[in-house]
């Protein structure tokens, strides 16, 4: 799934993507099901595997604790998933390796962004107003998502955002067979700060 604005193509709608939300994922799950899976003469039904790599991972996470066991997928493997965005968000201003991922991250939401400059502005939802000068200046997730991402998706702030995005207490909802890779040095989220019992 390419997330809204990527890969060179113009929003159609005045919006962007955020850990927060998965509506464009079960929007793909659906699309995927109805347009390519079949069932057999048997009765047996097309399975769906699903993969999502770190905000993939959050964004697939949170879909299969919210849907449990009316899951679009069969099966999901989740690579390097930020359980703990207050966590993680701490963790890339913790030393200059994860400060220059932190600003190439954030480079990249603000190219997204001017890039669609004209049409976000001319498209503003009732309430909200961006100040473009300071978006284009962030360097850093916290200030480019206090800017921007919080206003867009009705966050009250920054941290309010990162705690709807957090997954660690959901674990435990998703009802299909899942396999969880993490790194015990992710630079996101290590081992050592990431406070999660994934035994369960």
């Amino acid at each position: 799934m390419n997330y809204r604005g990527l890969d060179g193509r113009p929003l159609r709608s005045p919006r962007l993507y955020c850990a927060a939300t998965f509506e464009d994922l079960t929007t793909s799950l659906e699309h995927i099901r109805s347009k390519h899976m079949q069932t057999t003469a048997a009765g047996n039904r097309t399975k769906l595997v699903a993969a999502g790599i770190s905000m993939g991972g959050t964004l697939l996470s949170s879909y299969l604790a919210a849907a449990g066991t009316e899951s679009l997928v069969d099966a999901a493997m989740l690579i390097s998933t930020c359980w703990d965005f207050v966590a993680g968000s701490h963790n890339l201003e913790r030393n200059c390796l994860t400060r220059l991922a932190n600003a190439y991250l954030t480079n990249g939401l603000v190219r997204v962004v001017q890039a669609n400059r004209e049409y976000l502005l001319a498209n503003t939802p009732p309430g909200v107003t961006y100040d473009m000068d300071s978006i284009v200046k962030c360097r850093s997730l916290r200030t480019f998502d206090e800017a921007f991402t919080r206003k867009m998706f009705g966050f009250k702030s920054c941290d309010d955002y990162y705690e709807h995005s957090t997954t660690k207490d959901k674990i435990g909802l998703i009802r299909i067979p899942t396999l969880a890779i993490n790194a015990a040095d992710d630079f996101i989220l290590p081992e050592k700060g990431a406070k999660i019992d994934l035994l369960i």
